[in-house]
């Protein structure tokens, strides 16, 4: 088991719980280390800024790693001094990409902890060729994109804001294509970024089911095999 542990960003879902987003930084870092010392430790008193408890042992202790998703440089950066490992946002180019390795890198400069991997969200969508699968998701990258920058994602700038650059973007950086087109997709992440672990989300919400699997089946039978070559 993997904890995968993020800030967030959607003031919406700050509200619901009544927690502040300012506050987001600090409760996200004494979380963390709360939890690894209840993971770890008996009888443990914590008195934190949001979180307090008195002689509590979790039973059995576990040794849980925490990947922590990040996409700001500074958050990378701290992802790599207090996480087990990193993982990048779908939205996360090449470009981009090594830029924030550098920053985990410095991160991990100040950690005890060594790293133990850096993985990367990628939406898939496999048809028999790249035009055809184009057409069938690109509507719905555009409203993908519609709801990121209705989310306030902070890594659109007003320069980025046109949506139709932003989908071209997106369907040159995620793993739609032909199975031959998602491979290179997923061999150029691996050279250019160093990334151990790809997590593919198939889950286009708009697409019919029918569609979905047969993406599925085709990854699962031409593009997975071929990584292993």
């Amino acid at each position: 088991m993997t904890l995968g542990a993020l800030q967030g960003y959607v003031p919406q879902h700050f509200q619901a719980f009544g927690s502040p987003k300012r506050e987001r930084t600090a409760r996200f870092v004494e979380t963390i280390e709360l939890l690894r010392r209840l993971w770890s430790e008996n009888n443990v008193t914590f008195d934190g800024e949001f979180f307090q408890v008195e002689n509590a042992t979790v039973n059995p202790s576990v040794d849980i790693p925490i990947f922590i998703g990040a996409n700001a440089e500074q958050s990378v950066k701290r992802a790599g001094r207090l996480g087990d490992g990193l993982v990048m946002s779908e939205r996360t180019s090449i470009e981009r990409g090594k830029v924030l390795m550098d920053r985990y890198r410095e991160g991990l400069a100040d950690s005890s902890r060594p790293s133990q991997g850096v993985a990367i969200n990628r939406s898939t969508y496999v048809a028999e060729t790249t035009a055809q699968a184009e057409s069938e998701v690109r509507p719905m990258m555009r409203s993908r994109v519609e709801t990121y920058l209705g989310r306030g994602a902070n890594d659109i700038t007003e320069e980025t804001r046109d949506i139709e650059s932003q989908v071209d973007r997106m369907f040159n950086e995620r793993l739609v294509g032909s199975p031959a087109e998602c491979l290179d997709r997923v061999r150029l992440l691996e050279v250019e970024l160093g990334v151990d672990t790809i997590l593919c989300m198939h889950g286009w919400r708009e697409q019919a089911n029918d569609k979905l699997l047969e993406s599925i089946r085709l990854f699962g039978e031409e593009v997975i095999p071929a990584c292993a070559e």
